[in-house]
Formats: structure tokens, C-alpha cells, sequence
């Protein structure tokens, strides 16, 4: 069986229609051990979200006027198909972490790559984490939120979008989106001088689907 992706890809060592399936799911780091009776294996592995900066406290605070901050971007995701072979016994799993929130003038912090490294034959995957809001340092108009985070070795492109810039009035930039949507690898959401605080990125995650001989 052949998978075909949206943009014009596609993996020929999918396994049998009529295969077994198991899903394993994991949020932190440890090693990943492949069940002894898959023959084939969909990984997907999402970085952290990328953390949201705040206001400029200092800031002429007169709604369209003041200096607004952006949010975090999202995790970027890798997807790849493995056989028995590239996949091993084992493979190494680093999960990134959330970019932590900015609630002072300045930059909030990336988030982290979360990474896949089978100990066969296959290639080593990483979701790469979302860029942290960019803080603003004047008086006036805004900043653009983080980049979305990208991948490398992945089967199709399934980067993080980017964090929304920084809004000129009391409102809240929304982080960017990750392969999750708004779950894992999200990225943080500015935050206002009216009290309003800035929130850390939500961190990756990894999926391994196994398919059963």
C-alpha cells in the first residue's frame, strides 16, 4: 500500500490493509521500545510552543498607542513512516519543553525540539520548537509574534504557524497552532499592561503508531 500526502509525496513501505494497530503517546524523555510484533511504524514528533512576551509596562498605555508584544510561535512537526528495519528495537526520544513567558520588557524564550532517533536504519526526525514572542522597547506600535517552528527529515511539511504580533489596544495576541491544533505545542499568548500575564508555550509531544504483522 502507497501513502499519498497533500503535497504530492508519498511513502510506499506502509504496511497491509489488514494489519493490527497499537498507538503509544509520550510527553517526556525516555526510550521509546518498538513492540516485537510491528512490522511498521508512523512516528510524529511535535516541538514546544514558543513562549508569549508582554507589554511594555513602560509603555504609553492610551490603547491604540501603546507598544504591543507578540505571542509564541508554534511547534513545528516531522512525520515519517518506518519499517522494522529503520525503526530497531529501540529509538532515543527528547521531548522539547514550552518556551517560558516574558512578564518583563524583552524577548520570551523558544521552545524546545523535540526529537526521534530510531537505533536501526531509519533517519533521525525533529519537530523543531516555536520562536518566543518578540517584547516590544517604545512607546508605540507593535512587534510580530514568534515563527512557527520547522522540522527536519519529515515526509511532508507540518511547520508551526506563526504567533500572532503584538495588539495596539488591551487585547491578547494568540500564540500559533501546532500539528495538535490547540493542544501540545502551542504557543503562548501575549500578555497586556492592564494585570494581564503573558503565558509560557505548552511543550511537544511524540506519537508512534504501530502497525501489527
Amino acid at each position: 500500500m502507497t501513502i499519498h500526502f497533500g503535497d504530492g509525496s508519498q511513502v510506499s513501505s506502509a504496511p497491509p490493509l489488514n494489519s493490527g494497530a497499537k498507538l503509544h503517546a509520550q510527553t517526556g524523555n525516555s526510550n521509546y521500545t518498538a513492540d516485537a510484533d510491528a512490522t511498521h511504524f508512523l512516528v510524529i514528533a511535535v516541538g514546544g510552543g514558543g513562549g508569549g512576551a508582554k507589554r511594555n509596562d513602560n509603555s504609553n498605555d492610551q490603547n491604540s498607542n501603546a507598544g504591543g508584544s507578540g505571542s509564541g510561535g508554534g511547534g513545528g512537526a516531522a512525520i515519517r513512516m518506518y519499517t522494522k528495519a529503520q525503526m530497531g528495537a529501540t529509538a532515543s526520544v527528547t521531548v522539547g519543553s514550552g518556551g517560558s513567558a516574558r512578564q518583563s520588557t524583552g524577548n520570551a524564550q523558544d521552545g524546545g525540539t523535540t526529537q526521534f532517533n530510531p537505533a536501526g536504519s531509519g533517519s533521525t526526525i525533529q519537530g523543531k520548537g516555536g520562536q518566543g514572542g518578540r517584547g516590544t522597547t517604545g512607546f508605540y506600535g507593535s512587534v510580530a509574534g514568534g515563527d512557527g517552528g520547522g522540522h527536519q527529515n519529515s515526509s511532508m511539511d507540518l511547520s508551526g504557524t506563526n504567533g500572532l504580533a503584538g495588539q495596539t489596544t488591551h487585547q491578547r495576541g494568540l500564540g500559533g497552532s501546532s500539528f495538535f491544533a490547540g493542544g501540545r505545542g502551542e504557543g503562548g499568548r501575549s500578555g497586556t499592561t492592564s494585570g494581564t500575564s503573558s503565558q509560557s508555550g505548552r511543550g511537544g509531544g511524540l506519537i508512534v503508531i504501530e502497525f501489527l504483522g
